[in-house]
């Protein structure tokens, strides 16, 4: 019996780009396949966010308004927001990065869950080595290159 390789849902190939004379991706190259989530790590202007612009139970929440909500609630609408039309693909910059740890952990829960349930691929760019570790792969940016991709730890 014969098995389909997954589909690729992104690719970005030698991708440059710059903000002035600010290198943000110099060449960065990445793909990523159906259902597979992805960590894109490095340090702050390493270009993990640039990479991304290339390329949930919330039900009871409904009648809120923004500013009502927690930080981790707001993460887990804007998650809904991103799978209600059910994506090949979800991109998520920082999804974690202005919460505690437990509802950090939460909100990755959710993203994990929803998106295997969908079948969507994630992409999460994060700072986060609990977050990288939490997923499949990582791919990590230095100077707007891509150094290393790897099996999440």
């Amino acid at each position: 019996m014969t098995t389909t390789p997954p589909a690729v849902v992104a690719r970005a190939h030698e991708v440059h780009q710059s903000y002035g004379r600010s290198l943000a991706l110099a060449g960065a190259s990445v793909q990523v396949v159906e259902g597979e989530r992805v960590a894109v790590t490095g340090r702050s202007g390493s270009g993990k966010s640039t990479l991304l612009l290339a390329l949930a139970g919330v039900g009871d929440l409904a009648g809120q308004r923004p500013g009502e909500l927690s930080g981790g609630e707001q993460q887990r609408v804007a998650i809904a927001r991103a799978l209600v039309t059910s994506p090949r693909l979800v991109l998520a910059d920082e999804p974690t990065g202005a919460l505690d740890t437990v509802t950090a952990e939460e909100v990755l829960d959710v993203m994990r869950t929803a998106t295997a349930e969908s079948g969507a691929a994630l992409v999460v760019v994060t700072h986060d080595n609990r977050v990288a570790a939490a997923l499949d792969r990582e791919v990590v940016l230095r100077d707007g290159r891509v150094v290393s991709e790897e099996a999440a730890r």
